[in-house]
């Protein structure tokens, strides 16, 4: 009987991955340019698979990343926002209770190619939904992370970077206050 469940699970999954295979094909798209508006049933199968960018892309994205964003981050980094290292580059990860403005930084974020899966969301038990979504890591926030964090004894620390009254324009106190 056991190894019936087995059979049964492996089949399941592979059925599973050739579903995906075949609908990923036949829906020409490009990954960078899907609209906004796409809906969740099309959006399930590239949740499924593992996001990837090169290491060119990333240099070529993070290159691209306009000032206005910078105050968007000093404001994101002010509050709740936090970056993390993953691997040899850092990454963006939101964690917030409202969905808007988890769904406005991440329509933000995806302009300029920063992220790819959907926005997740976190129920527990007697707590409102965490909405949450993380970004590639890629080169720009590595030097935000580098920026924003200091290492004191093993632990990195979030700091006040230098030159951050460049940085604090109205927008960036916007994103202050909502984050």
């Amino acid at each position: 009987m056991y190894y019936f469940f087995k059979f049964f699970f492996r089949i399941s999954l592979l059925l599973i991955l050739i579903a995906t295979i075949v609908l990923l094909c036949a829906v020409p798209f490009s990954f960078f340019e899907l609209p906004a508006n796409t809906s969740l049933a099309f959006s399930i199968p590239l949740v499924l698979l593992r996001a990837y960018m090169s290491p060119e892309d990333k240099e070529k994205y993070s290159n691209a990343v306009p000032q206005s964003f910078d105050e968007i981050m000093c404001g994101v980094m002010l509050g709740d926002g936090s970056i993390r290292m993953h691997g040899s580059n850092a990454l963006l990860s939101i964690q917030q209770t409202h969905r808007e403005i988890v769904d406005k930084l991440w329509n933000i974020c995806f302009s300029y190619n920063l992220v790819h899966s959907p926005v997740g969301e976190l129920v527990r038990q007697n707590w409102k939904p965490v909405y949450h979504f993380k970004t590639f890591t890629m080169p720009y926030f590595t030097q935000l992370f580098n920026a924003w964090y200091t290492n004191i004894d093993g632990k990195y620390i979030k700091v006040i970077p230098a030159g951050i009254d460049k940085l604090l324009t109205p927008i960036a106190l916007a994103h202050w206050i909502m984050y």
